[in-house]
């Protein structure tokens, strides 16, 4: 391995002129000498499997008639009309989000909601006791006919059924980083009768650890899943917390639950090289768990339109600890652009966790997503139930702003679990972690790929291995690397950074939307990636790559004369 001590720096002559280096992240605004950037409408191309957001929209209420006419009969099960309505298109969509709210039920069971025209499936998506209102997040695979499914399991009894549409993921074989499928729901573990995990209860503040990776239709290259979680009724109240095994147990409860009822959330947690993940039993009891698998996020980072990038989840809100609380009819705004790594620009939609935490009375939470309250709710509770439930919203002007719909003030927590990207600009690169698992060079390559996509470049094997090069031969992969011994140190200007660009050409070529600072990674790939593809047409054909293919040594960055 050659030491970076030792490394050629990248130089670029212009005659009469400061010598000149480059490298990496975002369509940036050349000066007006210079070539302008690549457009970035390509990189804005939306790709199968991405999120599209939408203004919440109520598409079914079977109380007024409102898509099918209720209640429904437990046993029984309707479709629902969802494409073209709500602001979802009439074709081209493999999947909706939707909020599932069960309401006046008379009996204890559960709903759940899937593709018509295919076979039920063994799962839940919201578990519900006799008088019980309550909400779920849920990801709807959409038969071929445009409609879903409800099913209501149970012998007697009926419920009235909500259906709120918050956005939809577009139809195709995904194969873009962060993009989402759907799948027909799979139980990967129940611990009542030992599928997947031991046939045993989860002990109080232990953790049962599900394996994830290798199920039925999952590929290797994952990022994060979507799981169903549910728990069984026991003798005490709690939560569950779910987070990749061999990270560290965030403080976010995923579902809350209370004694003598069943609960399920819906969960999207990063998967980690281990390929499990691991559920913690905040009660003071025994707990049974189910786990389902109901979608997957693919791997890497690509930082397109629509794709998902999670963020570790981060409590961001916390009135219990603080003594804050969310008055009646009182709206919470919550600052997110530019704090807890989001980017300020760049991002169309967050997932967030909100919970009501023992409120004095029954009620509902509303996230606004426009100017004005929505009829629809996100979050559906009972007097003294603390209840979770996960929301994804557009962000609004760097925000997200929750409405408490209830006659008494209540205390809310808020965890932020992951951004959707909006395929705008190279904001959203500077957010993105490097590779826990990755050496010293490769583990910038999900950086390195949110570059290349931003600059309409491709982000298969062979360029990010161009880019790899590049990296090991001008810095070993520190991002600090400064070079104080050739001509640009002379001049006054030192090649710096992850692929040593000098500071004249970071100020000709960088991002705007990236921080004006030379050694940040991201504006320091995107600066002197942009210049390269200007100067040589390509990344493939900087010259010390060019040097390497043929036999030669690494000759550094030499700009064409």
């Amino acid at each position: 391995m050659i030491m970076f001590s030792r490394k050629p720096k990248w130089v670029a002559v212009l005659a009469g002129a400061a010598l000149l280096v480059a490298l990496p992240v975002v369509p940036g605004t050349a000066s007006a000498a210079a070539p302008a950037g690549p457009s970035q409408a390509a990189a804005t191309a939306r790709p199968a499997g991405s999120f599209v957001p939408l203004a919440s929209t109520r598409i079914l209420d079977t109380r007024t008639g409102n898509g099918a006419r209720g209640p429904i009969a437990a046993g029984g099960s309707f479709a629902v009309l969802v494409l073209g309505r709500g602001g979802v298109p009439s074709s081209g969509v493999s999947a909706v989000m939707v909020n599932i709210t069960v309401a006046n039920p008379t009996v204890g069971a559960g709903l759940t909601a899937y593709a018509d025209g295919t076979s039920l499936p063994g799962t839940t998506n919201v578990s519900f006791a006799a008088g019980q209102t309550v909400a779920n997040l849920a990801m709807v695979p959409v038969g071929t006919n445009g409609q879903v499914r409800i099913h209501i399991s149970g012998r007697a009894g009926a419920v009235q059924v909500l259906l709120d549409v918050s956005g939809y993921y577009t139809a195709g074989a995904p194969t873009a980083a962060g993009t989402f499928k759907a799948m027909v729901p799979t139980r990967l573990a129940d611990t009542r009768v030992g599928t997947g995990v031991a046939r045993a209860k989860v002990a109080s503040s232990s953790s049962l650890n599900v394996r994830i990776g290798g199920a039925a239709g999952l590929p290797q290259a994952v990022a994060a899943v979507a799981v169903d979680v549910t728990t069984i009724p026991s003798s005490v109240s709690g939560f569950i917390t779910v987070f990749p095994t061999g990270s560290a147990r965030p403080n976010t409860p995923a579902v809350n639950f209370r004694a003598g009822r069943s609960t399920t959330s819906l969960v999207v947690v990063p998967l980690w090289s281990d390929g499990r993940i691991s559920l913690f039993n905040g009660s003071t009891g025994a707990q049974d768990m189910v786990v389902d698998l109901v979608g997957y996020y693919l791997n890497t980072y690509s930082g397109q339109i629509g794709t998902l990038q999670t963020i570790g989840q981060q409590r961001v809100v916390d009135m219990p600890a603080s003594g804050a609380t969310l008055a009646a009819q009182g709206t919470l705004t919550v600052p997110l652009a530019g704090r807890y790594g989001i980017p300020n620009a760049g991002v169309s939609a967050v997932a967030v966790n909100v919970t009501v935490v023992d409120p004095a009375h029954s009620g509902d939470i509303r996230a606004i997503s426009g100017s004005a309250v929505p009829s629809t709710s996100n979050i559906n509770f009972g007097a003294h139930v603390t209840t979770s439930n996960l929301i994804v919203l557009p962000l609004v002007n760097g925000a997200v702003r929750l409405f408490n719909d209830v006659g008494a003030g209540v205390h809310l927590q808020v965890s932020i679990v992951g951004v959707f990207w909006d395929g705008s600009g190279a904001a959203r690169c500077n957010a993105v972690p490097t590779d826990p698992n990755g050496t010293a060079v490769t583990r910038w390559n999900p950086l390195v790929q949110c570059i290349l996509a931003v600059l309409a470049q491709s982000q298969g094997s062979t360029t990010v291995n161009d880019v790899d090069t590049v990296i090991q031969y001008e810095s070993s992969g520190d991002p600090n690397a400064i070079n104080r011994w050739d001509l640009n140190w002379q001049a006054g200007h030192p090649s710096e950074g992850l692929i040593q660009v000098i500071q004249p050409t970071f100020d000709t070529w960088h991002s705007p939307l990236l921080p004006n600072n030379l050694l940040n990674p991201a504006a320091n790939l995107y600066a002197g990636l942009n210049y390269a593809i200007h100067t040589y047409g390509s990344i493939h054909n900087i010259p010390g790559l060019v040097s390497l293919r043929s036999g030669g040594p690494y000759k550094g960055y030499i700009a064409k004369s």
